[in-house]
């Protein structure tokens, strides 16, 4: 699920230090989702959440 972000949004932590202007959501069938974001220089950098995703599913109308 890609999810642009308009206007960018700076994300700072011990990863990364870059302007963010879209997420991708990867969501496995048997593991935890995942955040892929590309920083300014696009580079890659996955996450993994454990935060409930069924409200923004149903919300999109996707399959839980």
């Amino acid at each position: 699920m890609k999810i642009p972000l308009n206007p960018s949004l700076r994300l700072e932590n011990k990863w990364v230090n870059a302007m963010i202007s879209e997420v991708i959501i990867i969501i496995p069938e048997e593991e935890a989702p995942y955040l892929l974001i590309f920083d300014n220089e696009n580079r890659p950098c996955f996450f993994t959440f454990k935060k409930e995703i069924n409200t923004l599913l149903k919300s999109l109308e996707l399959p839980l």
